[in-house]
């Protein structure tokens, strides 16, 4: 079987953002495919998507689920933590969610989905 061309998603996007390059192994058709074939909905899982110490760098910089930067929410129904923004994070949570809130990731994602018009949620809701 021959390897498609790893689509590179920061080729619209300034690099300088991560320090990294962020590489998924199939292309965007192969990717749009498999998300709406999935069952029983359409979605799609990328692993390693993003590098381990990148991921290493974002838990070292997490604070505590106690930290009052975290609220708390248990409604009887569902039990959820959450963050009002992502500068609780610490820098690279912040560049991370600044990464997937961005006009080229959003795009990224309509050509995989056929979604159009995608909006970031800046509350992390």
């Amino acid at each position: 079987m021959a390897h498609a061309q790893p689509v590179d998603i920061l080729y619209l996007f300034n690099r300088s953002l991560l320090g990294q390059r962020i590489i998924v192994d199939q292309s965007i058709e192969q990717m749009a495919a498999t998300y709406k074939s999935a069952r029983p909905f359409p979605h799609i899982v990328v692993d390693n998507m993003f590098e381990d110490q990148l991921l290493d760098q974002l838990l070292g910089e997490m604070p505590s689920l106690t930290a009052k930067e975290f609220l708390y929410c248990n409604d009887g129904h569902l039990t959820q933590y959450g963050l009002r923004s992502a500068t609780g994070l610490g820098e690279t949570g912040f560049q991370l969610v600044a990464f997937l809130h961005s006009a080229a990731f959003l795009y990224f994602l309509s050509e995989i989905t056929g979604i159009r018009e995608l909006l970031p949620d800046p509350y992390l809701q």
